[in-house]
């Protein structure tokens, strides 16, 4: 039989993890209508505040830093007139020092007219990994693992990352 130490150390140890998940649940139910709302508006100062200063990003088999992720964001938005975000989170866990949240999100784009005049509407849905480190009373993202293919439509037909046609 387990000695009460053992048993009492376990419902600790339980108490603590579950208090630790509660609080990164309680800032995932916030942060991400928070971040959909920052992907709509097209406000890349949201994410500067949001990525850890040693953020990092693989998307499409490549590895970006904190500085190239935001110049990429940066540069995402200058092309979009209008956006429309659902962000969902499919799980999470965490501990004391840090949470990871899977999450897929859909974006919907109206682009800004191209040279010929036209205006594109692009969706795209991706799914990833972000882990998360807890900074005081908050948490920040420290990185952001695609962990399926994105895919992609322009104009309701499905195209590569590249935007060439998928057959």
């Amino acid at each position: 039989m387990p000695s009460p130490f053992l048993i009492a150390a376990t419902v600790l140890s339980i108490q603590k993890s579950r208090s630790s998940s509660d609080s990164f649940q309680k800032f995932l139910t916030g942060y991400l209508p928070r971040a959909s709302v920052a992907i709509e508006r097209m406000d890349p100062s949201f994410f500067d505040k949001m990525f850890a200063a040693d953020f990092t990003e693989k998307e499409g088999g490549k590895d970006f830093t904190r500085a190239e992720s935001l110049a990429k964001v940066h540069h995402a938005f200058t092309g979009v007139k209008a956006l429309k975000c659902q962000y969902e989170l499919l799980s999470a866990t965490s501990n004391a020092s840090g949470g990871v949240a899977l999450t897929h999100m859909t974006t919907e784009a109206t682009l800004r007219p191209d040279a010929s005049g036209l205006m594109h509407r692009v969706k795209a849905q991706n799914w990833q990994r972000e882990t998360f480190v807890h900074y005081g009373t908050t948490w920040k993202v420290r990185s952001m693992v695609e962990v399926k293919p994105i895919k992609v439509w322009v104009d309701g037909k499905r195209v590569d990352q590249q935007g060439k046609p998928k057959h």
